[in-house]
């Protein structure tokens, strides 16, 4: 099978890298189907089923607080990564974008689409194959089979089945964090798994691999990663043109939420990117991306884990949320076994912003279906303008 040569490439590599993590973390399971809840993460019970964790990533060796560097997922050193990675072309940050915000715009046509049904033939829509098991002795979510090529380049690639033309859909553009192992560079379609909503929510979620050898957006990638970025994003536009693509959300854990908070920034989105979900990596500046147009122009959502800094890894997005019209800070609120942290309501219609704290999640356990439910359909509320 796939996953066991995957479990034994990447256990290897693991050790190698000084994981040193026993346990897991504990997702609850949801319902069935690409539904509204969603299905279950936990591996099919079976033969050696015992010792798969359940969803989620261990936690990091004791007394690490879940911040060694090196680790699968982490930022080598989350405090100097605050910023975004320097990337060859990329912006210097989100204030040298000047261009201003735009309006939203309003989807059109029936939201599911009439005629046609739009398809790939030769990738089966819904939710990505292969994330369903775990990496033995990790509770890495499986890596799942990357279904597409896209510049030469793998990506595991979901859209929604039976949607028609016009459907109004959501493009996630999702990041893995740092990952050497080549084989799981694909762990960010689990760990964050808009995915499996890709039909009851109409998604297109893409999650490429960086070329670095060090597993990281734009560090050591000889300036290859952020033009496959551009060709990932255009070959979506091109192949699901028949799709109204209402907005990009670009979306990333760990270093690739510090890379996202600049790249979501990048001149080359300014007429599609809506908004941005940072993962465990550290905020930027005011707001978390760093003030100026570019926080203007698009909508917050942050994640972080109890044990890896709770609040303090999440930014205050007091600022950005009053100027798209939203409502004073609420008091948090439970979600799943964590809670909605900061939450300003009531926005202008096009605009969201929320901060998750996760209970009980190291760095990277996998994010819980009830904050993936609730992320997802606030970017949906989005285009309900």
């Amino acid at each position: 099978m796939v996953i066991e040569r995957v479990v034994s490439i990447g256990v290897l590599a693991l050790a190698s890298l000084a994981l040193g993590c026993a346990g897991s973390g504990s997702d609850a399971p949801g319902g069935p189907g690409d539904t509204a809840v969603l299905p279950p993460q936990q591996p099919t019970a079976g033969a050696g089923a015992a010792a798969v964790p359940s969803a989620g990533i261990p936690p990091a060796s004791p007394g690490s607080g879940g911040a060694s560097a090196g680790v699968p997922g982490m930022m080598s050193n989350p405090a100097a990564m605050a910023g975004a990675p320097a990337t060859p072309g990329m912006p210097a940050g989100a204030g040298s974008d000047p261009v201003v915000a735009p309006p939203p715009v309003a989807p059109t046509g029936d939201p599911n689409g009439t005629g046609e049904v739009v398809s790939i033939p030769e990738v089966r829509c819904g939710p990505a194959a292969g994330l369903d098991a775990f990496v033995a002795g990790t509770g890495i979510p499986g890596p799942g089979t990357p279904n597409v090529q896209i510049g030469g380049r793998d990506v595991v690639l979901s859209y929604p089945c039976d949607k028609r033309e016009g459907a109004h859909v959501t493009f996630i553009l999702n990041l893995h964090g740092t990952m050497p192992d080549e084989t799981l560079k694909t762990y960010q379609h689990g760990y964050f798994s808009a995915h499996r909503l890709a039909t009851s929510h109409n998604l297109i979620v893409a999650t490429p691999k960086s070329m670095s050898p060090v597993g990281q957006w734009g560090n050591g990638d000889n300036g290859v990663d952020t033009p496959h970025l551009y060709e990932v994003v255009d070959w979506v536009y091109s192949t699901f043109s028949k799709f109204q693509i209402t907005a990009l959300w670009i979306g990333g854990h760990s270093w690739g939420s510090a890379f996202t908070k600049s790249f979501v920034c990048d001149p080359m989105f300014v007429d599609k990117a809506r908004g941005a979900i940072g993962m465990s990596g550290g905020p930027t500046g005011v707001g978390g991306l760093g003030g100026g147009d570019c926080a203007a122009r698009l909508s917050q959502i942050h994640t972080n884990g109890e044990l890896e800094g709770g609040e303090a890894g999440v930014p205050d997005q007091t600022a950005a949320a009053s100027a798209h019209g939203c409502g004073a800070r609420l008091a948090p609120r439970d979600i799943g076994n964590g809670q909605i942290l900061y939450e300003w309501p009531d926005c202008d219609p096009g605009w969201v912003h929320f901060n998750f704290v996760m209970g009980a999640h190291e760095h990277i356990t996998a994010i819980d279906d009830p904050v993936v439910l609730h992320i997802v359909e606030a970017i949906k509320s989005t285009e309900k303008l």
